[in-house]
């Protein structure tokens, strides 16, 4: 009787942990799959209205201005690192053409500081939208 535990008796209940293990892992399954690990940050802008808007479609690099000032690239925000972010996305595309999206909000110094970030990151064309009136 060496493999016995003494002092044991035989109509002492147990819990078989088993099947609450199995749903723990079950359910913290459920929870990795269906959570969102990112959210989509969509930068919402109410562009300028223009009657000499023109319509392009080419290879250029786009980055918003929110009425914050905050400068997004690719709908993420960029902060002290505009410059560089924007100098990578221009090289990525192989074009030398910034267009800046910008709240109607935006204040003109704000608007000129990502005009100029944009040329600092070695923009040669920088382009302002706006919605056709």
């Amino acid at each position: 009787m060496r493999g016995r535990l003494r002092g044991r008796s035989k109509d002492v209940a147990t819990i078989d942990m088993g099947p609450m293990i199995d749903m723990v892992f079950l359910l913290l399954i459920f929870t990795l799959v269906t959570a969102r690990m990112t959210e989509d940050s969509v930068v919402e802008l109410d562009p300028p209205a223009s009657t000499q808007a023109e319509s392009r479609q080419d290879n250029a690099v786009h980055i918003s201005v929110d009425r914050r000032g905050d400068i997004y690239v690719n709908n993420e925000i960029a902060g002290h690192f505009a410059q560089a972010a924007i100098a990578q996305q221009l090289a990525k595309k192989g074009s030398d053409h910034v267009v800046l999206h910008a709240d109607g909000q935006t204040s003109t110094a704000d608007l000129m500081h990502a005009m100029d970030v944009s040329r600092e990151a070695g923009a040669l064309h920088v382009d302002l939208a706006a919605t056709v009136k």
